[in-house]
């Protein structure tokens, strides 16, 4: 039963292993193998080449099978290519891009061939219950990354894979951008096994209440910042509306990020908005001590606040998706308004402006949104990310073209993810990211994708 939609072109779980499905020749009662070759684990690159891709034996759909190596003497990274077929083996019939089909193959193959680690060493933080609807699973990154691939957004922007076979490198760039997803996510929200963010944001020795409003000087509020956001995409502010975020099940204690003072081991409060009317006007903080909130003095965060009136729009998913534009920019896209408008929809009964929570919901209706939502905010805020100096897509070919060795590529990154600048401390946002965390994790993550880094200082 499983094997079924193999046929009529699933390119996942379990089409793209070999030798799990097959069909059997009639004439000779021999098994045909399913069309994915397993990765030879062996195979990584030198640190000190450039990674590469041999697609000049690549068998194509009808052809005999290829022949194994790489052309003119490049040095190649292990990345599978799922295009190499059996001679028996058809492509789907499929709307797709050919290039983005083959694209999802390569990704989809590599990602299945490195499951088992990435669960281990990224998937899942320690203690992690594994029924937790907090989790963030492999199946559930599989396939959401399957959905974003395929699934158009603004311009028609779709999770960037890489290029296509005529480029040398053109997978490379794919698997890195997804590495480079994949560390931010832990960074962000893995490592703390939430869906919500997480109220980290000290002030004057205080962490207040109101950081649910917005943390390290950014306003949830406003931080669309443009015209054409607010008028076209952004939600409607709603000073009655009421929400709470999940609470965390894991914190990462030997995280940097980790406030100090008080020895309660737990996370502060979760986040929630309210009425000024429901709490007396202003809000305090979080003590660690006692673990509970005081709510006097009335503590401001770093974007003068006092309360937490319509502050609904905290980080949530993989990602942290982040204020009123980029939660109108999914429901546009995504979400209901896109299905009364008569666009298509991936949730069309969801309107994220009413229910933002809904991405970190535990009814289980919708686990795989966390996911989702993160990738909405990588295609629609850093792939086209383009300022001054830095243009996020130029700089991954830079990076790869490079040797995976220059490492400011991913301390740019960093910078857009958490403060929303390539040049951080940005303007009026002053807060740390943890630059050295995320570039580890990043080098860590590649290095499970088979890349091997050469930055000078890692031993991956």
């Amino acid at each position: 039963m499983h094997c079924i939609p193999c046929s009529s072109g699933q390119a996942w779980w379990p089409c793209n292993i070999a030798n799990e499905c097959y069909c059997k020749d009639i004439s000779t009662d021999k098994p045909t193998s399913s069309p994915v070759k397993k990765q030879d684990e062996t195979s990584r690159p030198s640190s000190s080449m450039m990674p590469t891709i041999d697609y000049q034996n690549i068998a194509r759909p009808g052809s005999s099978s290829s022949s194994s190596g790489s052309s003119g003497g490049s040095p190649t990274t292990g990345i599978v290519d799922a295009q190499q077929q059996q001679q028996q083996y058809e492509i789907p019939k499929s709307s797709i891009d050919p290039n983005i089909l083959q694209g999802l193959y390569v990704m989809d193959a590599h990602l299945s061939a490195n499951k088992i680690v990435l669960t281990r060493e990224l998937l899942s933080s320690p203690g992690t219950i594994v029924d937790d609807d907090n989790n963030f699973s492999y199946i559930g990154f599989r396939n959401s990354l399957h959905t974003m691939i395929t699934t158009g957004i603004s311009n028609n922007s779709t999770f960037y894979i890489g290029e296509s076979s005529n480029k040398i490198n053109g997978r490379v760039y794919g698997l890195v951008n997804i590495a480079t997803f994949l560390s931010q996510s832990y960074e962000s929200s893995i490592k703390y096994n939430s869906c919500d963010e997480i109220n980290m944001d000290v002030v004057d020795g205080y962490l207040p209440i109101s950081n649910a409003c917005g943390q390290y000087g950014i306003d949830y509020q406003t931080m669309g910042g443009d015209s054409e956001c607010d008028s076209k995409y952004a939600c409607e502010l709603d000073l009655n509306m009421r929400m709470n975020a999940n609470e965390a099940t894991v914190l990462d204690s030997s995280s940097s990020t980790r406030n100090e003072g008080g020895n309660n081991d737990d996370p502060a409060k979760p986040f929630y908005c309210a009425p000024k009317s429901d709490y007396g006007g202003s809000t305090g903080y979080w003590d660690y001590v006692s673990g509970t909130e005081i709510q006097s003095p009335a503590v401001m965060n770093s974007v003068n606040r006092k309360d937490v009136q319509g502050c609904c729009w905290w980080g949530r998913g993989s990602l942290s998706l982040r204020g009123t534009c980029s939660y109108g920019k999914l429901n546009y896209y995504l979400g209901k308004r896109a299905h009364d408008e008569g666009r298509p929809s991936l949730y069309p009964d969801i309107d994220f402006c009413d229910n933002p929570q809904t991405i970190c919901s535990n009814s289980g209706q919708y686990p795989e949104l966390k996911w989702i939502a993160g990738m909405f905010r990588w295609i629609t805020e850093i792939q086209v990310y383009n300022r001054g100096s830095f243009n996020y897509m130029q700089e991954l070919i830079n990076f790869v073209d490079g040797g995976l060795q220059d490492m400011s590529f991913i301390h740019g990154v960093s910078g857009i993810v958490t403060q929303g600048c390539h040049d951080p401390p940005c303007a009026n946002k002053g807060g740390e990211f943890n630059g050295a965390s995320r570039k580890a994790t990043f080098i860590k993550t590649l290095g499970i994708l088979g890349l091997k880094v050469n930055d000078g200082t890692s031993s991956q």
